[in-house]
């Protein structure tokens, strides 16, 4: 643990060097400050971790998907477009500023595992287990090894220190946004649920992290985690045709999510569609099939507002803004 703060700390310190750089379309593997027009275009990032006025700014920090140790890319445009269409937006006299996190993209040198070597760690603690007569179940001690040191727990150390970091920059916690897709909106959850004093709210798009095998122990202790929440201010967006990998994944088999106390349940329509009309993907126009890429289809733009009443309700909660603070946008 020590030596994965230490990294992370390092990290932090380096990142407070800023830059900016505009593009029509970029890949980034940096950390910064992200925004776009209102049409989804005109990228703009800077990085490090300077906010001028911090206690009048609404801090969104936008986590990827995926639980990878290394990849090429943290974030490239068409995946962020959404999220940073509402760099600018303003509620009450606070405005929104989103910064992208890429020290979760790769863990690998703070020893995490995930992906393909987790998927390999399970086929070797699986054969063990059955043959000791566990089953697939989280009593087998071969499991430990397997669970030990996630992708998805490194990440949310990573992302702690994140927001630490930018509160001793002056943003107050509650004033704190976390919006996240797949293992990031599955860590999104898990913050408002067990780290609320870090956060005024969470946004969680799609949330699933573990792999496509039948009772796998990722999943159980994922979920089996999240049941024991009694409260959690997450808004949570789930479709019926997610399609990704991951066992029992959809909004079907995570429904019992929404009874969760605190959490604002969106389910997306059937078909891949969004008031009424079927989705694009955002690379090719072509008709999206997987409900698990909404979030990065334009059709899912209308769902913007409900993030924006989201956070202003949570600020309005906690007294920071009062009942009859604006949302407008530029």
């Amino acid at each position: 643990m020590k030596k994965i703060l230490g990294i992370i700390v390092l990290g932090l310190i380096f990142l407070n060097i800023s830059s900016i750089s505009y593009s029509k379309e970029f890949a980034s593997k940096s950390s910064g400050f992200i925004s776009s027009n209102l049409k989804g275009k005109k990228f703009k990032l800077i990085k490090g971790y300077k906010i001028n006025n911090p206690e009048n700014k609404i801090l969104l920090i936008w986590n990827h998907g995926g639980n990878e140790t290394k990849e090429k890319t943290c974030n490239s445009s068409e995946n962020l477009t959404f999220i940073s269409m509402l760099s600018g937006a303003k509620i009450g006299d606070k405005e929104i500023v989103v910064w992208m996190n890429c020290l979760i993209t790769n863990t690998r040198h703070l020893g995490a595992t995930g992906g393909w070597e987790a998927g390999w760690k399970f086929k070797g603690s699986a054969k063990k287990c059955i043959k000791k007569g566990y089953g697939h179940t989280l009593k087998c001690p071969f499991w430990r090894d397997y669970l030990e040191n996630l992708s998805t727990d490194v990440r949310m150390e990573v992302t702690e220190e994140v927001v630490k970091k930018f509160n001793s920059n002056g943003v107050p916690f509650k004033q704190i946004f976390l919006a996240g897709h797949s293992c990031g909106a599955w860590n999104a959850i898990r913050y408002a649920a067990f780290k609320k004093e870090l956060f005024g709210g969470t946004i969680a798009f799609n949330p699933n992290c573990w792999p496509k095998e039948e009772n796998n122990p990722v999943r159980q202790y994922l979920v089996g985690e999240l049941k024991t929440a009694k409260h959690a201010n997450s808004l949570v967006f789930a479709s019926p045709d997610d399609l990704t990998h991951d066992w029992k994944a959809t909004s079907t088999d995570l429904a019992w999510i929404a009874a969760i106390s605190g959490v604002k349940w969106f389910e997306y329509e059937k078909g891949v569609k969004v008031n009424g009309k079927k989705c694009k993907q955002s690379w090719d126009n072509k008709t999206l099939k997987n409900g698990h890429w909404i979030v990065f289809s334009k059709c899912s733009w209308p769902h913007q507002k409900l993030v924006l009443e989201f956070i202003r309700e949570s600020l309005v909660n906690d007294k920071i803004l009062t009942v009859d603070s604006k949302i407008s946008r530029k």
